[in-house]
């Protein structure tokens, strides 16, 4: 862990200008003072205090005050990639792409967790939260890469090699540059789930591992009545989940300890696969074995549970962010924008838009109908200006998305 120490730099009046970061002997953070170069690096705090001395002869009277001191994680090395702020991004330019190459090229990264992250070309947006000093990549006065984010018709935003937004070209592709990867740390969501995922109380019971288990038996029950059993069960949010038997698998996910009811044993769902006069059940010491379909008694029978409905609730913005880019990167835009030039289709009154803006469009509506979906509602679309953005959760609970363009439509 690093130790980062956080100041703060104060006006007059307390209006907040900005924030120096201390990380070990250097120094950095916006200072919000000069407009051309809004990220600024020192060597020491000797270097800070001649920023203070230069505001004060620009007219402002700056404070530097300690704020606060916070252990700052280690970055989770990943084999080509850097952490530069909240974003991995690739260590090296892959040369000689046109802007539709750069945002074509996606990469499919193994995290050391196990879970695997899409890399893709990132928007000037995501690109503008990390310092110029990181964005810069330079080998030799090489390289400038793309953003995703277009200008105009013609040309598209680039970083150059000294770290600055430029734009070139959307046909250009030289050795000098191309496309650079990347992606939104999937760590700080991985936190951040984890601390949303935090056990719900719903009465009458209790998580254990991802599934909720009745805290009482219903007992003297045959293992068929067991499997007809169910129970509709109202969650904190008003939505409803049926609680049933579980299987052999779901079961075995959950520690033996926790799986024990002492003097109670209970059902799986799961037959015998050696032979079919007997299924699986789990002992009052949480180990499995198998009886009879026809046995009951006093001491044993039913236990319904649920797998936890709010582990899939959330979808990470990456998801959001990936499905929405696949989308657009798929969708012809130059083919709608002849279509509304020949017919003279105008938005507003203010002329026929620019490819650029068809982009921004279909975004705001592709991120409020995939928005609706995350908060709750099985099926959204919202339609503006001929486009029409579709959303819907899919049967695994993946994010579905379409983008349409419609010229007509009639229904009765």
């Amino acid at each position: 862990m690093k130790k980062e120490y956080v100041l703060k730099c104060v006006a007059n009046d307390n209006s907040l200008l900005g924030y120096f970061h201390f990380v070990k002997n250097g120094l950095y953070g916006l200072y919000g003072l000069d407009c051309k170069e809004q990220a600024t690096k020192f060597k020491n705090f000797d270097a800070a205090l001649y920023e203070k001395n230069r505001a004060y002869r620009n007219g402002f009277s700056l404070r530097l005050v300690v704020e606060e001191a916070k252990e700052k994680p280690e970055d989770v090395k990943i084999p080509g990639y850097t952490l530069h702020g909240d974003y991995y991004l690739a260590d090296k330019v892959i040369p000689n792409k046109t802007w539709k190459e750069a945002c074509a090229m996606t990469q499919i990264i193994d995290l050391p967790n196990g879970k695997k992250v899409l890399a893709r070309t990132l928007s000037k947006e995501e690109l503008e939260t990390i310092p110029r000093e990181e964005r810069k990549i330079s080998e030799n006065g090489h390289y400038w890469y793309w953003t995703s984010t277009p200008y105009d018709d013609t040309y598209a935003w680039t970083v150059d090699i000294y770290g600055y937004f430029n734009y070139y070209n959307i046909c250009s592709s030289t050795d000098d540059g191309g496309a650079r990867l990347g992606f939104k740390n999937p760590f700080l969501e991985e936190k951040k789930h984890s601390e949303e995922n935090k056990e719900v109380k719903i009465p009458g019971y209790t998580l254990h591992g991802d599934y909720y288990l009745a805290d009482k038996v219903i007992t003297n029950t045959t293992w068929e009545d067991a499997c007809r059993i169910k129970q509709t069960v109202t969650l904190p949010n008003g939505k409803k989940v049926i609680a049933h038997t579980l299987s052999k698998e779901e079961l075995e996910t959950i520690p033996r300890e926790e799986r024990k009811m002492e003097y109670c044993w209970y059902w799986t769902n799961t037959l015998n696969d050696v032979s079919d006069s007997g299924a699986w059940f789990v002992s009052s010491c949480g180990d499995f074995y198998i009886g009879t379909f026809t046995y009951s008694n006093d001491h044993g029978g039913v236990r319904l549970g649920f797998k936890n409905p709010f582990l899939e609730e959330k979808h990470s913005e990456d998801e959001i962010n990936s499905a929405i880019n696949e989308v657009m990167d798929s969708f012809d835009y130059e083919r709608v924008h002849k279509v509304m030039s020949f017919i003279d289709w105008e938005w507003d009154g203010k002329g026929i838009p620019k490819i650029y803006n068809l982009r921004v469009e279909s975004r705001r509506l592709l991120e409020e109908a995939a928005n609706k979906v995350v908060e709750g509602e099985e099926y959204y679309f919202v339609a503006t200006g001929g486009f029409k953005a579709e959303a819907w959760k899919n049967d695994d609970n993946t994010l579905g998305l379409r983008l349409s363009f419609v010229l007509e439509e009639c229904e009765n």
